[in-house]
């Protein structure tokens, strides 16, 4: 993708001090105007990162129409942006969009290229394959919904599910939910999945494996649902929860189902499955009354979570007013409010946040309880890399700090960003801090330019270009800047 370019260099006066042996380092960095945004005429909720955080585009009014702008490069003008919603693939190389023209009719544009005209096309949009290869969507021409696969049909329904089409993560299977002759059918890589007499299928509770080799989704017959497990029907519940649906190791799928429709009798439990058959364990779920795990009866359950290797299950009960963590079968002590435990995807380490009073919050890290704080960010907690350190945001006198494996982190600031803080550069501390109505990126505890806004769409470990190099987007005013940041060790 072309860029127009006007660079600045600076180095930074700030000598930083790294938790890395306790050399000294100072940053570097260098600015790449992409774009000017005005606002005015911008829609924010249309602005769009790439996934490589090195391109932004954005819908804007037009000549009286609306065009796309990828960086400073205006895409023709149309009457609308269907949902003023911009489709990057995963490898950042290509963008697509759907418009909707004078005659009402639809097209999909990839790149710069129309693809087609259509009728109408799925409210769920555009996807591409994990592989950047392939997009997939499903549109309407005249009466038959249409599976299209790179401008190729792949099939012709009768009625299409919701959130279909769906890639596997490996991008060489296509599946989706359809209707023909009446019937709802599954189709994966081609091979056709009938149910007899079913009254649907949830369409959005579709999943693949992480290796691409099994999926699943649910099927409605009779006022029961169904799990489906790569074709195979599992045992009907009163309801299943797909929000719960979940896939652990050796294959085993976990989801939250309901036995009973009478409130005095009902009792929700998680359903550990594989190809099918449930496995012997249940339990309920949060905010359900008349729990039961085994020979205990609780007030209320967690949401359940899986360590990344799917081994160890985690969840929180209530009993008797005070919440406690269960993991891997181990119960912890009992505590106002609990958050969601995290685990770490290599060590299997277990941290969540807890509550035990008016300015009492603290991480439970390993069964082991963390220094007490005025409050705690707790979605913002993150491992490094090996496991061998963790920060999180912790608020002191109305200011927010950087808590650690390492202790407190010195300066305190207004506002720690959302969704940034992670650990590059030999699990360095890397964080978006507010200060004065500006945004820095702080490393350890030294900040880098002030900008009206910094743009990065998710953690640092995304714009990490080397063990000493990385990037994201920063507004000044209208202007947008790729700003790249090098460290250098004196």
């Amino acid at each position: 993708m072309k860029k127009t370019t006007i660079i600045s260099f600076l180095v930074l006066l700030t000598i930083g001090v790294s938790s890395d042996g306790g050399r000294k380092f100072y940053r570097i960095y260098h600015e790449t105007y992409l774009a000017e945004i005005n606002f005015d005429k911008v829609n924010k909720g249309s602005i769009a990162l790439s996934p490589d955080k090195r391109h932004i585009a954005f819908v804007q009014k037009n000549n009286g129409g609306y065009s796309v702008v990828l960086d400073s490069k205006v895409f023709p003008s149309y009457p609308a942006i269907e949902n003023n919603f911009i489709y990057f693939s995963p490898d950042s190389r290509h963008i697509a969009y759907i418009t909707r023209k004078k005659n009402g009719s639809f097209s999909v544009i990839y790149d710069e290229k129309e693809i087609d005209s259509y009728d109408n096309i799925s409210k769920y949009g555009l996807v591409f394959s994990p592989d950047s290869q392939s997009l997939a969507y499903a549109a309407l021409k005249g009466k038959s919904w249409l599976v299209i696969k790179n401008g190729e049909v792949m099939a012709s329904l009768e009625n299409v599910g919701g959130l279909s089409p769906f890639f596997s993560p490996d991008s060489q299977k296509l599946a989706f939910v359809g209707l023909n002759g009446g019937k709802w059918f599954v189709s994966v890589d081609g091979v056709k999945y009938e149910h007899e007499n079913i009254m649907g299928i949830d369409s959005g509770a579709f999943y693949f494996t992480k290796d691409s080799r099994n999926f699943f989704y649910l099927i409605q017959r009779e006022g029961k649902w169904l799990s489906v497990y790569n074709g195979k029907e599992g045992e009907g519940k009163d309801d299943i929860d797909p929000r719960t649906i979940a896939f652990g190791e050796n294959d085993k799928v976990a989801y939250l189902a309901l036995n009973g429709r009478d409130k005095e009798t009902a009792v929700w439990y998680l359903i550990l499955e594989k190809s099918g058959k449930s496995l012997p364990l249940s339990l309920s779920f949060m905010d359900k009354e008349k729990v039961e795990i085994g020979q205990n009866k609780y007030d209320i359950l967690g949401r359940p979570v899986f360590s990344a290797d799917g081994k160890i299950l985690s969840y929180a009960v209530r009993e008797e007013g005070q919440w406690k963590m269960v993991v891997g079968g181990e119960k912890s002590s009992g505590y106002l409010l609990l958050t969601n435990p995290v685990f770490h995807d290599k060590t299997n380490a277990c941290a969540y946040g807890a509550v035990v009073g008016e300015k009492k919050y603290f991480v439970v890290l390993n069964g082991k309880e963390g220094k007490n704080y005025e409050s705690i960010s707790f979605p913002e907690f993150v491992f490094s890399r090996d496991g061998s350190r963790y920060a999180y945001p912790a608020m002191e006198d109305g200011k927010w700090i950087i808590a650690s494996d390492q202790g407190e982190y010195g300066k305190k600031y207004d506002g720690i960003v959302p969704g940034a803080m992670s650990f590059i550069f030999n699990n360095k501390i890397v964080f978006v801090a507010e200060i004065q109505k500006k945004q820095s990126v702080v490393i350890e505890t030294t900040e880098g330019p002030f900008y009206d806004y910094i743009f990065l769409g998710g953690n640092f470990k995304t714009v990490e270009d080397n063990t000493h190099q990385f990037h994201y987007l920063g507004a000044k005013g209208k202007n947008i800047y790729l700003v790249e940041e090098e460290i250098r060790y004196r």
